[in-house]
């Protein structure tokens, strides 16, 4: 798909195997927060695709393309961005990391992709928080637990299903503290689109 250069190098913290999405400044940069999965989606959201960082230099990095919207193109004057990447190394974005993850598309959601995401987060400058503060930037919440199929005798109402129910009541009430506070919210997909992260390998 391409390679390209981007302004930033080893002065501005970059490391190989950041990833960016890439924006039409005429355009700007949009972020949908909306999680109804019936929402109309935004063409727009995530931008006109997604670059990985090859080799970082000073003051310029070399990346390649790893995914491009249909009849775009990288040029110069695109604006990137990596939502938990600042150029500030005494700011940083918060995060709050809640819900089932299924990063690779098998449909089978696992804690070592609610993992990988977290660490995805960590490793290029972003906190991730257990719970919502005034400091919270952006709460990117995976799929709900599923119901527990109902219980019946000794097990009723015990272990696996209380311990479900309690994993959605939290998943529901951050929702609802995030839009109170006006805190961002993402599903896994738009968080992924946003920072510009395309199946690519720049977490392992």
């Amino acid at each position: 798909a391409g390679e390209c250069y981007i302004s930033l190098g080893r002065k501005d913290r970059i490391t190989p195997g950041m990833p960016f999405s890439v924006h039409d400044p005429r355009v700007g940069i949009k972020l949908q927060t909306d999680t109804d999965p019936n929402a109309k989606p935004d063409p727009d959201v995530g931008g006109k695709g997604g670059i990985e960082v090859l080799e970082v230099g000073e003051n310029e990095s070399l990346c390649r393309v790893t995914f491009l919207k249909k009849s775009q193109h990288v040029e110069v004057g695109d604006l990137i961005v990596n939502l938990f990447y600042q150029q500030d190394r005494n700011k940083k974005f918060h995060f709050v990391v809640f819900g089932d993850f299924d990063l690779d598309g098998d449909g089978v959601a696992t804690a070592a992709e609610h993992d990988r995401l977290v660490r995805m987060i960590t490793s290029w400058g972003g906190v991730v928080d257990e719970q919502l503060t005034p400091e919270t930037d952006y709460l990117v919440l995976g799929t709900r637990s599923a119901a527990p199929a109902t219980k019946t005798g000794a097990d009723a109402g015990g272990g696996v299903a209380d311990e479900r129910a309690q994993l959605q009541k939290k998943y529901d009430d951050l929702y609802t503290e995030a839009k109170r506070a006006s805190v961002p919210t993402l599903n896994a997909n738009r968080f992924l689109a946003f920072i510009g992260y395309y199946n690519t390998t720049v977490v392992h």
